[in-house]
């Protein structure tokens, strides 16, 4: 009974080494070293070659939606950063590199990343694998009908491109060594915009992304209202009406929000 004592304090102690030290290289990572932050929990990926990954610091009804909806389509989902402290828009580019960086990937390992308090899958792997493919190109980025949040860079863009022609962080999906490329391509802070980070991406290499123009994939509801959309497929799937496509990644950024949560309640 007594080794039995021991062993189990001997693996509680180590546990928590564990825990103080992995806290110790986080803050020594983001220079946070008053903040009360958690380790983060970070999940291993599962087999298929295309992988959801979000950045949610506590769960709620919509990330719960987000997670079922990814499991119905039929693809893994990591959730970075549960349990950390949040600091900013820039952590989730941050966390996305430390955790692609863990991995030893291969070059057909595709990565889909989405925001997580505000989105829902309605398609399934197969599908969302076929339409990025049919790109051409190994980076392809949510666009948005608004310049956010520096619309003085809308000159930087087509003006004669359709309206959802604005990059939109919220949702992206390429091969895993673009997506480092330009997680890696600028220094960004935990405070900083990650809208802002990709935006400028985008405009500095047009050739090694497209921005998803016709909402083959992607679909940010900002500045879109519901007689914009038609329910489809037992109201399982919507159908953007001008564009003549059925997104797979309804994305309810903003005020927006509202119209998603209308569409599929959490």
């Amino acid at each position: 009974m007594n080794n039995l004592f021991l062993i189990l304090v001997g693996i509680l102690l180590s546990f928590l080494m564990g825990l103080v030290a992995a806290k110790k290289r986080y803050r020594n990572r983001y220079k946070q070293e008053s903040s009360q932050v958690l380790n983060c929990i970070l999940v291993p990926p599962i087999a298929p070659s295309l992988v959801g990954y979000t950045v949610a610091t506590h769960g709620s009804r919509e990330l719960r939606r987000l997670s079922q909806s990814f499991r119905r389509g039929g693809i893994p989902l990591l959730i970075l950063g549960y349990g950390c402290k949040w600091q900013g828009f820039g952590n989730k580019i941050l966390w996305l590199k430390e955790q692609l960086s863990k991995q030893n990937l291969s070059k057909a390992h595709i990565v889909l990343f989405v925001d997580a308090y505000d989105v829902i899958n309605l398609g399934s792997a197969a599908e969302i694998v076929a339409k990025f493919t049919r790109f051409g190109i190994d980076l392809v980025i949510s666009g948005e009908k608004g310049c956010h949040p520096d619309p003085q860079l809308a000159r930087e863009f087509d003006s004669n491109a359709p309206p959802f022609r604005y990059p939109n962080s919220g949702g992206y999906i390429g091969y895993s060594s673009a997506v480092m490329e330009m997680l890696n391509s600028a220094e960004i802070s935990p405070h900083e915009d990650d809208q802002r980070f990709v935006s400028r991406y985008v405009i500095q290499n047009p050739r090694k992304c497209s921005i998803d123009t016709n909402c083959e994939i992607f679909l940010p509801l900002f500045d879109v209202v519901a007689s914009d959309l038609e329910l489809t497929n037992d109201e399982q799937r919507v159908l953007l009406r001008d564009k003549g496509t059925q997104p797979c990644i309804l994305h309810g950024n903003g005020p927006s929000k509202l119209l998603l949560d209308e569409l599929f309640p959490a």
